[in-house]
């Protein structure tokens, strides 16, 4: 399994397809183009297991190749981007 976004690429998830997978991450564009975190879960039998660290590093990869501009109001999207700037 790896890390996929959906095709409206706000929505990336890791597992075999939306339905099933363990993890996910939304980030919905702005109209300005930027695109905000609004929710990172992890599936409770596979806390702790650093997924969502995981997540988070993925979509900041994607964001750097795309020229996308990231912000967050999810609690711990903005904990994370705090203690990884």
């Amino acid at each position: 399994m790896q890390f996929q976004l959906n095709d409206k690429k706000d929505f990336l998830y890791y597992g075999e397809d939306e339905k099933t997978s363990i993890c996910y991450l939304v980030f919905p564009k702005n109209p300005d183009g930027s695109q905000t975190i609004t929710k990172v879960f992890v599936d409770e039998k596979y806390r702790g297991q650093g997924l969502a660290g995981k997540l988070m590093q993925e979509v900041v990869t994607y964001a750097k190749e795309n020229n996308i501009k990231l912000d967050a109001t999810c609690s711990y999207a903005i904990k994370w981007f705090e203690k990884n700037k």
